[in-house]
């Protein structure tokens, strides 16, 4: 399918000026909800933006799809057929009909540094839904493709472009997260824990001046690649339950992508407990998980759990088998009113940013006081 699609975009979509596009689309009193989508293609090239994806809502049928450059207007898309997406959401009646595939001109200049996209699902002239991301020219120089293996055990993508369109969604949630709470500047010591190939790690290092930035993860392979490849970084091997090698009060701010979607309710308060152990008085700690909205896509069993106990942690994660124990990695769900109530035990839960987190997972920001 990204095939066809990177054929397809080698086609001139002639944009519209700013002006007609503010003639057709009708400003809204309310900002469009977050859908439910990925940006698989992202590349500037010969002076035009190619982008490619899809987003849908449920049982909201789009018209169009409109992308914005640091809020600006550029072009507007038919929507292309995405039968792959069908497949997987087959329960979805808009699944099928939610691609877009936009490519336009802009200057250099105004990718040069940090630009930010949306996405937006247009229907009747009203914006309904959209996803974002940020890109620049240069995000990449310096920072290998991981091998495919790794790739696909962190990012369920094999091939280089997936893989780097989910780390700059994943990376630009982080940064407005972590500016809306804390300056940059002010980060001594930084972890991503979990990191994986250094999916994230890696661009931390390249686009922030945080001088002490380290990563670790129970994938030995992954933590091995980073040590070669990213040594600006620290990069250690944890084992699946704590205590880690990091000394009391390390960290002034610890971040966790997809990491406790896969652990059980009672080593998700193991970890929890590390964190606070690891992490320096007034340090924030940003973690994902798989709450309500997730919920939603998952198997009826799933959530009749939530409902009743508040988490479901009964399901297998083949992903990482033959890296963690036997039985440890799982699919995790979890209501916000049980993360609220267990983790606010060890932390001041300071935000709770629904869908925060690739427009799937939502986002918990904790202060250790």
């Amino acid at each position: 399918m990204l095939n066809s699609l990177l054929q397809k975009l080698k086609r001139i979509y002639q944009p519209k000026s700013e002006k007609s596009f503010a003639q057709e689309v009708k400003p809204t009193m309310v900002e469009p909800v977050l859908g439910r989508g990925y940006i698989d293609y992202l590349d500037y090239s010969n002076g035009y933006l190619s982008i490619a994806g899809w987003m849908f809502l449920e049982e909201t049928p789009f018209d169009r799809f409109l992308v914005k450059v640091n809020n600006i207007l550029y072009e507007r898309v038919d929507i292309v057929e995405r039968v792959d997406v069908e497949k997987a959401f087959s329960f979805i009646s808009t699944a099928r009909m939610s691609g877009f595939e936009f490519r336009f001109p802009i200057p250099e200049g105004i990718v040069r540094d940090w630009a930010d996209i949306s996405i937006l699902g247009i229907q009747q002239n009203m914006e309904m839904a959209k996803i974002n991301t940020i890109y620049r020219l240069d995000f990449q120089r310096s920072l290998p493709d991981p091998p495919s293996e790794l790739m696909q055990r962190v990012a369920n993508v094999s091939e280089p472009m997936g893989y780097w369109c989910r780390a700059l969604n994943s990376f630009g949630e982080f940064l407005k997260a972590i500016q809306k709470h804390r300056e940059l500047s002010s980060i001594d010591f930084f972890l991503d824990w979990g990191c994986g190939c250094g999916r994230l790690t890696g661009l931390f290092l390249k686009h922030t001046n945080i001088p002490n930035i380290y990563g670790c993860d129970i994938d030995k392979e992954a933590v091995e690649w980073c040590n070669q490849q990213l040594r600006s970084g620290y990069f250690s091997v944890i084992n699946p339950y704590p205590p880690t090698h990091f000394t009391d009060s390390m960290f002034d701010m610890i971040i966790s992508y997809s990491v406790f979607t896969h652990l059980t309710r009672e080593v998700q308060i193991q970890w929890i407990k590390e964190m606070k152990r690891i992490l320096k008085p007034g340090g924030l700690f940003f973690a994902s998980v798989h709450g309500d909205f997730a919920a939603s896509f998952a198997p009826r069993h799933v959530r009749e759990e939530i409902a009743h106990d508040g988490i479901s942690d009964s399901s297998f994660d083949p992903n990482l088998e033959g890296i963690a124990p036997s039985g440890y990695y799982k699919g995790v769900y979890q209501g916000k009113e049980y993360t609220f109530e267990k983790w606010s035990n060890y932390f001041k839960i300071v935000d709770y940013i629904e869908r925060g987190m690739g427009n799937f997972q939502d986002l918990v920001i904790m202060k250790k006081e």
